[in-house]
């Protein structure tokens, strides 16, 4: 009986958990920020080569974004978690360039600013079967894993509950 109930917490746990390792790949140090609270706090300093672990809250609802540059131009990991599943993505949209343009070129046009600023791979381990996840790679100011314009919204990914994100810069 006891075995069960350890089992039946351990399961409930799991599927609520949204763990995120940062890996840096490089060859400077990192600092990665998440957004909370309406700021942006400073989460790790990652030396080239090493990694740091985010414990994402074990609210019903969270959503927030990660980078690793404190600046606008910058490659995102955007999350929102709720007690279904997770939706994720990566985000080079142009920053300052509204929401009337329909191409990363579009945008750039208006903005002159680029979203991107170093090589973001994200993949997931999901610790549950039968999660549906997709790993996302971007390596490019306009990659095709990564939202480049506003309205970009089928480049948003779904998994369920119960996973790891490994993301690693360059």
């Amino acid at each position: 009986m006891f075995n069960k109930l350890i089992l039946i917490i351990s399961n409930i746990f799991i599927c609520n958990a949204m763990i995120i390792n940062v890996r840096n790949r490089c060859p400077w140090r990192v600092d990665v920020y998440n957004h909370e609270n309406f700021k942006f706090n400073n989460v790790c300093k990652i030396e080239s080569g090493k990694s740091c672990v985010i414990n994402i809250k074990q609210n019903v609802f969270e959503s927030g974004l990660i980078k690793n540059i404190l600046g606008e131009q910058a490659t995102l990991f955007e999350f929102t978690k709720n007690n279904r599943g997770i939706w994720y993505d990566i985000s080079v949209v142009p920053p300052g360039c509204g929401s009337n343009c329909f191409s990363w070129k579009q945008c750039f046009d208006v903005s002159k600013k680029v979203g991107f600023n170093d090589k973001l791979k994200v993949n997931v381990k999901p610790l549950i079967p039968n999660a549906r996840c997709r790993n996302l790679t971007c390596d490019r100011k306009d990659c095709p894993d990564a939202y480049t314009f506003p309205s970009d919204d089928n480049k948003t990914f779904y998994c369920h509950l119960g996973v790891e994100f490994w993301l690693e810069w360059c």
